[in-house]
C-alpha cells in the first residue's frame, strides 16, 4: 500500500499513524511482521483552497488466511486498516486532526479513502 497525501486539514506539519488489525481467528502473519507505521512529518502546500501534504509513503505487510471448514455458515472476518492524521506544532505538541478505519479489500486494487 501507500499513504499518498492528506488534504483539507486545518494545521500544517502533518503525519499519519496507521496499523492493520488482523482478526483473532483464521488469520496469521509472520512473527517479525510489522503491522503499523508512521509517515514522515510533512509541510503542506496550497492546492486551490486546500492545503495538501504529500507523503508518498509505501508500506507492505503479509497476512495469511487459514483456510478451514468451508461448510461453516459464518462469513470470515477481514483485516481492518486504522489511520490517524496528526499535526505537530512549533512547541512539538501534537494534535489529532482526523481518523478513520476501513476493511481491507479481498482482492488487490487501487482505492482512495477519504478520512476526516
Amino acid at each position: 500500500g501507500e499513504v499518498v497525501s492528506a488534504q483539507g486539514y486545518e494545521y500544517d506539519n502533518l503525519y499519519v499513524h496507521f496499523f492493520v488489525e488482523l482478526p483473532t481467528t483464521h488469520w496469521s502473519s509472520p512473527a517479525f511482521q510489522q503491522l503499523s507505521g508512521v509517515t514522515q512529518t510533512c509541510a503542506t502546500k496550497s492546492l486551490g483552497m486546500d492545503k495538501v501534504a504529500h507523503f508518498s509513503y509505501p508500506f507492505t505487510f503479509e497476512a495469511f488466511f487459514l483456510h478451514e471448514d468451508e461448510s461453516s455458515d459464518a462469513l470470515p472476518e477481514w483485516p481492518v486498516l486504522y489511520c490517524k492524521v496528526l499535526s505537530l506544532d512549533f512547541w512539538q505538541r501534537y494534535r489529532v486532526e482526523g481518523y478513520g478505519a476501513v476493511m481491507l479489500p479481498a482482492t488487490p486494487e487501487t482505492m482512495t479513502w477519504p478520512w476526516h
